[in-house]
């Protein structure tokens, strides 16, 4: 296995995938995508649940039918996912770090355990009016 196709960096892929999606999809729906907490950490958020049980999920085969998702959640992820695949992971990480969830959290930390991100009004508004246009390039690719 070669040092880019290394579980490491498919976690890193992976959370960076997920948490554009979810700040996407709150910009265009005004809801968050999933209900997992996310993270401040370094290198931007990570969907903490997938971050810590990535390493024995790669191993697994998954059963597309335990996987259950709405048509138009599926359709938009794999909108989002087509669109940012190719992405470098530095562009990917700059992208995460435009967060103005993950700016206040990183910055504002107190101690290492102080890493959760706040979705308040700011962040909902920052969202939906900065990456809008980013949802409409998504959609129309």
């Amino acid at each position: 296995m070669s040092t880019s196709d290394s579980p490491t960096k498919g976690n890193f892929r992976l959370n960076k995938m997920l948490h554009i999606c979810y700040m996407l999809h709150y910009s265009k729906y005004g809801q968050p995508l999933f209900y997992e907490e996310l993270r401040a950490f370094d290198w931007g958020a990570v969907v903490y649940p997938i971050y810590k049980k990535f390493f024995s999920f790669y191993w697994e085969i998954l059963n597309s039918e335990e996987i259950n998702i709405e048509t138009e959640k599926k359709e938009f992820i794999s909108k989002v996912f087509h669109y940012f695949k190719n992405y470098s992971d530095e562009d990917l990480e700059t992208f995460s770090h435009d967060d103005i969830a993950w700016k206040e959290r990183w910055k504002g930390r107190q101690d290492e355990d102080d890493d959760r991100m706040i979705i308040n009004e700011e962040v909902k508004n920052f969202y939906h009016d900065i990456l809008g246009h980013i949802v409409r390039e998504v959609e129309l690719s």
